[in-house]
């Protein structure tokens, strides 16, 4: 018997959620409570299975909020140093937002390389930060802004998690 776009976009659910699940369980430890963590896993499977926003969305969703809740959120609003708000990068080794004349002297010391993200994306990151969970995954952005988004958490856990995960290895259509 075939199997039909059904099957695989339910395997990949199952992918994504194997996958939530043991982001999960690197950042809790058995024996301590975590309702932020259990929560917002909870919130993110049930947002795979009512399909009104991406699976990669709910992924970026799931992470970005995830590093938050422990202590690993970016400062995406202002400078970190001076407070502007404006011509700013992403700067992992510091944490979040530096201007250009604050980020000359991270340069200098050859300690960081920005990371430059669309107004758009900057937007939806700060959406994820501020936004209760309840409405967490009820918006959706371009194809364009999904991709920059997941190409940004990428780097972004790569600087934070000295982990790889294999459980988004997701099925093909046959």
């Amino acid at each position: 018997a075939s199997r039909g776009l059904g099957d695989v976009y339910k395997r990949q659910i199952l992918c994504y959620a194997s996958y939530f699940a043991e982001l999960a369980r690197y950042f809790t430890r058995e024996n301590v409570e975590a309702p932020q963590e259990l929560l917002l896993l909870y919130v993110a499977c049930s947002a795979l299975t009512k399909g009104q926003v991406s699976l990669p969305l709910v992924r970026t969703i799931y992470e970005m909020r995830m590093m938050q809740i422990q202590g690993e959120a970016l400062e995406l609003f202002q400078c970190l140093d001076c407070g502007k708000k404006d011509d700013l990068k992403v700067y992992f080794s510091r944490g979040g937002f530096l201007c250009r004349e604050c980020a000359a002297r991270l340069i200098s010391s050859g300690r960081g390389k920005g990371y430059t993200l669309s107004g758009d994306a900057v937007y939806a990151l700060q959406f994820i930060l501020t936004t209760s969970l309840s409405k967490l995954f009820s918006f959706r952005v371009s194809d364009a802004v999904e991709k920059e988004l997941a190409d940004f958490m990428k780097h972004y856990l790569e600087h934070y998690i000295p982990v790889s995960y294999t459980h988004l290895t997701l099925p093909t259509i046959r």
